[in-house]
């Protein structure tokens, strides 16, 4: 139906969800004339210094899951040159609360809000779902409203930094980067073994964490496939929810192959199975 997410006529731009910076604003597509529905929200990638969320990367998942009723919610956070950590993983979280609080009228159900992110994206939604609905990294922006999400979609993140470097290592694959926590660090101002032990979605997973969708690319020299393995590992090991992972030979970090008709097929029917229930 839609070739471009310009052509999606029923849609809201530059919402403000937090008034603490500029960059607290976000988009919302939805499917035209219909309500009471399921919400996913995005989260872009960037190691924290860059990204939007109307980067290219994103334009093909919005046009599928709004094509599939799904209302599409792509996000802007503080980035780490105006905000050290955790002020990003807490706008994502608020995010979640001012969707919820004004869902009736975005014809959002609230009680069916997911995420999707990728890259950094990855590691913050995998934050929000280890927490999910705990007073963990909330702020004091719409604190009494719940920020629970119902699934998550997590795409080449990195869940356990200090691992990285020997998983290249195990893989035989030259990294394209510095390790990614180099950038998470680069303006932080707390205590360095905490943040990272605080970065890392498997530090707080348990029984209460939410379906997860996970893929990554064997291919992947910025972040390695071992870090989604030990993820999808971990989830399995803590609790009964329900886990995908899909690998995808070849590919590579923001490789366009994730948003594939393939791929994004499988998404949509994994977020019908734990939303639309």
């Amino acid at each position: 139906m839609y070739s471009d997410i310009c052509d999606i006529k029923d849609k809201f731009l530059d919402l403000a969800y937090d008034n603490k910076s500029k960059f607290n604003k976000l988009d919302i597509y939805r499917p035209t004339k219909k309500s009471n529905l399921a919400a996913i929200i995005l989260v872009h990638g960037g190691a924290w210094l860059r990204g939007d969320k109307s980067e290219t990367l994103i334009h093909s998942p919005i046009i599928n899951f709004v094509n599939s009723d799904f209302v599409a919610v792509s996000i802007n956070f503080r980035l780490s040159s105006e905000a050290t950590f955790p002020a990003a993983i807490e706008d994502v979280k608020t995010a979640i609360r001012f969707i919820r609080k004004n869902s009736t009228s975005f014809g959002i159900d609230e009680e069916k809000i997911a995420l999707l992110g990728y890259s950094v994206g990855a590691n913050m939604v995998s934050l929000v779902g280890a927490t999910n609905d705990s007073s963990k990294f909330r702020n004091d922006t719409l604190s009494d409203i719940s920020d629970k999400i119902k699934a998550v979609i997590s795409l080449f993140g990195p869940y356990d930094f200090l691992k990285i470097k020997d998983q290249f290592h195990s893989l035989d694959i030259s990294p394209f980067a510095p390790n990614p926590i180099e950038y998470a660090l680069k303006f932080v101002e707390n205590d360095v073994e905490k943040l990272i032990n605080e970065l890392n979605p498997i530090s707080f997973l348990d029984k209460n964490c939410p379906p997860f969708y996970v893929s990554h690319g064997t291919s992947d020299n910025v972040v390695p496939i071992s870090q989604s393995i030990e993820l999808v590992n971990k989830i399995y090991e803590v609790s009964n929810s329900d886990v995908e992972f899909h690998p995808i030979i070849g590919a590579k970090h923001l490789d366009p192959k994730f948003f594939t008709p393939t791929y994004m097929d499988k998404m949509i029917k994994f977020l019908k199975r734990h939303l639309l229930v």
